[in-house]
């Protein structure tokens, strides 16, 4: 069985002429009840379910609500446009903004005391690739000439394992300015290896 998500008993033509007009809640809720079910088929097809299980299929839903809820004021039906295609839009978009925000990434160092001492790491005279020369002993001498910022990005990612996007939700700096950090070390420690 094929379920529609308006209810076919109301006139819902005449209630969004209603609602364009007084803009009540109660409009507005009752518009939402007929379009609740648009938001549990949306939910179904969240294209992310690793992190539907993660987070949860009811949080999900109730994200979408917020979405939808959100849509209805916005919708402007004179444009000729059916609302499930307008809507549709906010409600994933709203679900994918709310996922994104709760789900953090499970492996995030807690304190910078996780990164070890520069003075116990091995050495090899050689920078390509870049994993060996963080084994060097000579690495602590050619990430000297480096910020701070720039020496916990590289230990953060070489010698830990951790993504660039993972550096930068902890150093809590958008991943474009983190990876422009990597880049910006990578050419200073190729400078300084080379020029000794």
């Amino acid at each position: 069985m094929k379920t529609t998500t308006i209810d076919s008993d109301v006139d819902v033509d005449r209630l969004w002429k209603e609602y364009a007009r007084f803009k009540t809640d109660a409009l507005r809720n009752q518009l939402a009840s007929i379009y609740s079910g648009l938001v549990r088929k949306i939910a179904k097809y969240y294209p992310n379910k690793a992190k539907v299980k993660f987070v949860g299929y009811d949080q999900i839903i109730a994200a979408g609500y917020f979405g939808l809820l959100r849509a209805i004021p916005c919708f402007n039906p004179d444009f000729g446009t059916k609302f499930e295609t307008y809507a549709s839009k906010q409600i994933r978009g709203q679900m994918i903004r709310w996922v994104n925000k709760t789900c953090l990434y499970p492996r995030r160092p807690n304190y910078f005391e996780d990164v070890p001492s520069l003075d116990k790491l091995p050495c090899r005279k050689c920078l390509e690739p870049i994993d060996q020369l963080v084994q060097g002993e000579s690495f602590d001498e050619i990430i000297i000439c480096l910020k701070e910022i720039e020496q916990i990005v590289i230990i953060l990612h070489y010698k830990h394992g951790y993504k660039i996007n993972e550096v930068a939700t902890y150093l809590e700096i958008p991943d474009y300015a983190c990876w422009k950090i990597h880049q910006s070390a990578l050419r200073k420690m190729r400078d300084s290896f080379f020029l000794d």
